[in-house]
Formats: C-alpha cells, sequence, structure tokens
C-alpha cells in the first residue's frame, strides 16, 4: 500500500511513522494500534511513469464563480436587530454585579 506521509508524527519515540486512520485501518493495525511496516521512499513522477501513467499531466486552477450582487428587495433586518437591542439593554441592567452563592 502507498501512503502519503507528511510532518505530522511520529507522536512517539519509539515509532518510525504514524498513519491515518484509514491507512491503519486498511493495514490490519486498529485493534494493536501498531504494527510493522516497511518504509520506503518513491518518486511520485517516476512511479507513474514505470506504469504507463505519465507525469506530464498538467492541473489547471479553477476560478470559483463570482457572488451575486444584492438586491434591493431584500429583506429589511433592522426592525429585527432593534428587539435584540432592547432585550440585552434589559439583560444588562438586570445583571448583578456581585456573585450570588447558591447553596
Amino acid at each position: 500500500m502507498i501512503v502519503r506521509v507528511n510532518d505530522r508524527g511520529p507522536f512517539h519515540s519509539d515509532r518510525e511513522i504514524d498513519l491515518s486512520y484509514a491507512a491503519a485501518a486498511r493495514l490490519g493495525f486498529l485493534d494493536n494500534g501498531t504494527g510493522s511496516v516497511k518504509v520506503e521512499a518513491m518518486n511520485p513522477e517516476q512511479w507513474l511513469a514505470e506504469r504507463g501513467k505519465g507525469g506530464n499531466d498538467t492541473v489547471q486552477a479553477s476560478v470559483p464563480e463570482r457572488a451575486p450582487e444584492a438586491s434591493s428587495d431584500a429583506p429589511m433586518l433592522l426592525p429585527h436587530l432593534l428587539g435584540k437591542r432592547r432585550i440585552r439593554k434589559r439583560l444588562l441592567h438586570n445583571h448583578r454585579s456581585r456573585p450570588t452563592r447558591i447553596r
């Protein structure tokens, strides 16, 4: 199995490599938590070329679509916000500045 190694491990001094949950599951390491593996570095482009998949594929970045403009018929939220301000003011007014002991 080929897994991608990143720089997030190992997290324990007695390990060579930490695997993702999915990789550990596919290798059958979930029950024990650890297992023996053979670590071998490889060149992905060379690996693809050896299998006739070519390493000359280009990747084209996609550009997200622009968000639609806001319309003038959007609902007004001001009355709703004014109601929240009144509630906030009332809560702050009734708030005690000293803690209350509950027995």
